[in-house]
């Protein structure tokens, strides 16, 4: 079992990839990868860090996901995915 205090780190991690994949911030991005699992964190709108970058075009930030492990075969809420 996971300790409360370990999936809170998880979802902040998860959150602030998001916001650098978001920014386009590659750098920051890039830190946050490292953090086990953050490459395939949801935020509350079922979307993962990879399909945020896909939408936004940033094909450095695809590929950055997709080394660190991203799943491109995550779907979404409407069952796409970021291959779509």
């Amino acid at each position: 079992m996971i300790a409360p205090s370990a999936i809170s780190v998880l979802l902040l991690l998860g959150q602030e990839l998001h916001e650098a994949v978001y920014r386009e911030d590659l750098a920051a991005a890039k830190k946050l990868m490292r953090a086990a699992g953050a490459a395939n964190a949801r935020n509350r709108y079922g979307m993962t860090p990879l399909a945020v970058a896909a939408e936004t075009g940033n094909g450095e930030m695809v590929r950055a996901l997709l080394q660190a492990g991203a799943d491109a075969k995550a779907a979404i809420a409407g069952g796409e995915t970021p291959l779509m």
